[in-house]
């Protein structure tokens, strides 16, 4: 109840023209509570939330400067500035600027959750663009209409990516589990290259039977990619993730289309991989029975070196199932209708 009654405290200042009371919420969630032993009105700010706080007026203009998690998130800064308050393209290091009041009063008003925001920034997924900024910029529009908070369960947090269009559903899944599973290869691009090719064969199989399915239903499949696990500390790693982190995983999904594959035996083709495991769990005594024999996957003639990664397996039956834990939780909550 004190952290709603400290947000109406702050909303009622956006109804004062003067702007007399200089801290101001931009975005959610609404977690906010008081600085134990601190003067006047300090604010921790948990993950997802963003404040700004007015610093001076001059010339009739509100100088403002943005306080995030940690004291920095660049890319957020950046997006606000770019596409909120249409300051044109911002030095990556903008911490504070001036905008009219009654704009800011505005933008504030109109939430940053806004649908027209995402639509905007995520436009560049129904295009041929190859601009990775573009998509580094949707990736973070879409983290900012979710919110998501570290204080999450993994059945909270992965339940909102069924808000997202089909599109988003398509763009989130790949470069989620891209870099949970794949980031910490050397070099991550071939790895990652080999997930998404998992995921497209996956997909392809799973509509045959289902033609409604998206990528997002199968990366989330119960138990199949490891790192959407509730317990697995990947997938919060992922979500937590900035654009900047992100920007591997994002530019092989712009470049999905260029990649070719193939394996090492002429008669088996890389469309018929869906299985997939790290080495360490291959060579341990926990290794699933039908993995066997493996398979060499080549992306763009570069062999996929299952060392300190993951090893193929082709041809192993798979089976889909069109409801998962996370849609089940989606439904639950009216996140999916």
């Amino acid at each position: 109840m004190k952290q709603y009654l400290i947000y109406l405290i702050l909303l009622s200042t956006l109804c004062v023209s003067a702007l007399a009371d200089d801290i101001f919420l931009l975005t959610q969630p609404l977690e906010l509570s008081e600085e134990p032993g601190s003067p006047g009105i300090q604010m921790n700010v948990h993950p997802g939330a963003t404040l700004m706080k007015r610093l001076s007026t001059e010339n009739g203009l509100v100088k403002v400067q943005i306080f995030q998690e940690n004291g920095k998130d660049v890319n957020k800064i950046r997006y606000l500035a770019e596409k909120w308050f249409g300051l044109g393209t911002s030095p990556s290091h903008l911490s504070q600027f001036q905008i009219d009041p009654n704009v800011l009063v505005e933008r504030l008003n109109a939430g940053p959750e806004c649908e027209e925001d995402t639509a905007k920034a995520c436009a560049v997924l129904d295009t041929e663009s190859s601009d990775v900024a573009l998509y580094m910029e949707c990736f973070e529009a879409i983290k900012n209409k979710l919110s998501f908070k570290t204080s999450d369960n993994a059945y909270t947090s992965l339940s909102k990516l069924y808000a997202l269009s089909d599109s988003e559903k398509k763009f989130m899944a790949m470069i989620l589990t891209m870099y949970g599973e794949a980031r910490g290869t050397i070099p991550p691009e071939e790895h990652m290259a080999a997930v998404m090719k998992v995921i497209k064969n996956r997909t392809r199989i799973a509509r045959s039977e289902y033609p409604d399915i998206n990528e997002l239903d199968v990366v989330l499949h119960n138990s199949q990619f490891s790192m959407f696990n509730p317990r697995d500390p990947n997938w919060r790693e992922a979500l937590k993730a900035d654009a900047e982190s992100m920007k591997t995983a994002i530019s092989v999904f712009v470049e999905r289309k260029s990649y070719k594959y193939r394996t090492n035996d002429p008669n088996n083709s890389a469309d018929s991989i869906y299985h997939y495991m790290s080495t360490a769990l291959y060579n341990s005594k926990q290794k699933i029975a039908w993995a066997t024999e493996t398979i060499d996957l080549f992306v763009n003639e570069k062999l996929v070196s299952p060392k300190d990664a993951h090893v193929f397996f082709d041809d192993i039956a798979w089976n889909f199932s069109p409801k998962n834990r996370y849609k089940k939780y989606a439904q639950k909550k009216g996140i999916l209708k």
